[in-house]
């Protein structure tokens, strides 16, 4: 796999207001090597069967920690991470980590 950027990991903190409410942080974590590109039709599609949503696919190192509550930056645009896959040889040893990634439209929920 060629990594021909840089993704930078948000974590997300929850805390709860004076009113009872969630309020979200995300704070700024690691930066990894990475290779994005738009998701195909098929992924779109399949991620809208299962009710997430993909704009793009990333694809991270071996070993990367990331989780569907973070979010991500990449080119001056943030993204939600919706679904992970550790890609594995038959021995087991792990290649790369694929992760689908809806773009975040919101300006006030960035985070990033």
């Amino acid at each position: 796999m060629i990594y021909n950027g840089t993704l930078t990991l948000y974590t997300r903190t929850t805390t709860i207001d004076v009113f009872g409410g969630e309020e979200l942080t995300y704070t700024i974590g690691a930066t990894v090597a990475c290779n994005v590109q738009p998701a195909s039709e098929s992924i779109t599609n399949y991620a809208g069967r299962i009710g997430i949503d993909a704009t793009h696919v990333c694809f991270l190192p071996a070993g990367t920690v990331i989780n569907t509550t973070m979010r991500v930056s990449y080119n001056s645009k943030t993204y939600q991470v919706t679904k992970i896959q550790d890609w594995t040889m038959g021995s087991g040893t792990s290649q790369h980590v694929e992760v689908w990634l809806a773009l975040n439209t919101s300006p006030s929920e960035a985070g990033a």
